[in-house]
């Protein structure tokens, strides 16, 4: 294939035109291109092979899915790639802006359907917090007629709210008011009095996701809304690893794939289960809260909610294991002495000798407290085991101003 050839090209591209020609010699390594130029035109161009793959347009053709293997016997061949002018791709919209985030690019799984949209393009792609909480923070600027300086921008990309956070801590907070009214008798016993507590603490959550601790390792005082929204974010960031195994691991689904599907599939689980084929009408749930190894129960989802919370408070007390290099969490039931920023940490290893890491264990042995948690647009991924440290994140970030002279930042 022939990336050098559109890289070059991309290096002498003087229009619009140009770039995306440069681009169809781009075939291998599937990239959200965008474009600006000092005319004041934008694009976005994802450009690169995807297979045409006729066999899904046949009569159950859809058994045989792209993403699984596929036999061997002339069945499921390609035939060709889809043209470029077929694939999802933008220019000049009229909302004067885009965006774009490794999302679904035009929703085609949203229905948990990947076939019927056209052209088969995947099946997955981060959940679109990430994309959607750019829109959001950009849509309100130009709605309030705000000139966008680089200085926004800048502000957007280094944004740490938790959307996940946002869109799961209503429904705990409603399974911990059920369990503690009594409501849901499987949810009550998971109740304890540290939960009213906690309750209140996820409650007053502003949803950032906050280190409540700064990178020379002093943390943000008790009471101070740094501190609170760390703690927060600890808590919640350990539910929902615990939530993930008690939903999903009875029927085999929890390790089935990374990570991001399991996030789409336990928020449509939560919030719309009524569009999933395991909807229970009677209950008004999913039938994937029930714990199938347990015959003489069915489990509710306020239930697995409030104990999935009292494991992760267990595990963020537990006095044996104890930070990031233990896979543990703070050792003390003191929720005051809790700062997520303990746990979500960076370092920079070097490749021959702990000596050179960034930072020296001298100084930090646990590395860089960080904000964020999964699905930031300063994308701060760190999985869904009970090991917090930052496993992924941006590596780069640009602001280009494009002026007669351009203008960049960039780290």
């Amino acid at each position: 294939t022939d990336e050098i050839q559109a890289i070059w090209g991309i290096t002498k591209a003087k229009n619009l035109g140009e770039f995306k020609e440069a681009l169809d010699h781009f075939d291998v390594g599937a990239q959200n291109w965008v474009y600006g130029d000092v005319e004041g035109n934008i694009a976005w161009y994802p450009s690169h092979q995807i297979p045409n793959r006729p066999w899904l347009d046949e009569e159950g053709g859809h058994l045989l899915p792209p993403f699984l293997p596929l036999p061997g016997d002339g069945s499921a061949e390609w035939d060709g790639f889809i043209p470029r002018d077929q694939l999802p791709q933008v220019t000049n919209p009229p909302e004067g802006w885009m965006a774009t985030a490794n999302a679904d690019p035009i929703g085609v799984a949203f229905d948990g359907d990947p076939f019927n949209n056209g052209p088969y393009l995947g099946y997955v792609w981060a959940p679109g917090y990430r994309l959607g909480r750019a829109q959001d923070r950009i849509r309100a600027l130009v709605d309030a007629g705000t000139k966008i300086t680089p200085q926004h921008m800048m502000d957007v990309q280094s944004d740490h709210h938790s959307s996940l956070g946002e869109v799961m801590t209503p429904l705990l907070l409603e399974a911990l008011t059920a369990a503690q009214a009594g409501t849901d008798a499987l949810a009550a016993d998971y109740w304890t009095d540290e939960m009213e507590d906690v309750a209140a603490r996820l409650a007053a959550w502003d949803f950032r996701a906050a280190a409540g601790v700064d990178p020379a390792g002093v943390w943000a005082e008790d009471g101070s809304d740094e501190a609170k929204a760390s703690i927060a974010t600890a808590i919640f960031n350990a539910f929902y690893v615990f939530l993930l195994d008690n939903a999903l691991a009875d029927e085999g689904i929890r390790d089935f794939h990374w990570y991001t599907p399991h996030t789409r599939m336990l928020v449509r689980m939560l919030a719309w289960p009524e569009t999933m084929a395991t909807y229970n009408e009677a209950t008004g749930e999913s039938r994937l809260w029930d714990d199938v190894t347990t015959e003489d129960v069915v489990e509710t989802q306020a239930a697995i909610l409030v104990k999935s919370l009292g494991q992760a408070l267990v595990f963020l007390a537990d006095p044996d294991t104890v930070g990031p290099s233990e896979s543990g969490g703070f050792g003390t039931a003191d929720m005051t002495q809790w700062r997520w920023g303990l746990l979500h940490t960076l370092t920079l290893a070097h490749n021959l000798t702990s000596l050179k890491d960034i930072p020296p264990s001298t100084v930090l042995p646990e590395g860089f407290p960080r904000h964020g948690d999964n699905y930031n647009v300063d994308a701060s991924h760190h999985g869904d085991g009970t090991n917090f440290t930052y496993k992924s994140g941006p590596s780069i970030r640009a602001v280009f101003e494009l002026e007669d002279t351009v203008k960049a930042w960039s780290v």
